[in-house]
């Protein structure tokens, strides 16, 4: 149902911000960014966005 995949896409996007937040405050962001990459690659994807957008700008 319609409902049923908004709620799974607000999910993924909350669940996205919530691997931002925890990101962003590791002092090595990018050894646990590839730690999970597949992972939250998955994420966005059920989110809608585009894994490119995931990546950390250098």
């Amino acid at each position: 149902s319609k409902e049923c995949e908004f709620m799974s896409i607000v999910q993924g996007k909350a669940l996205a911000m919530m691997a931002i937040d925890f990101m962003v405050s590791e002092e090595n962001i990018k050894e646990v960014f590839e730690e999970h990459q597949s992972e939250l690659v998955r994420l966005y994807e059920s989110a809608g966005i585009a894994p490119t957008e995931v990546t950390p700008q250098q």
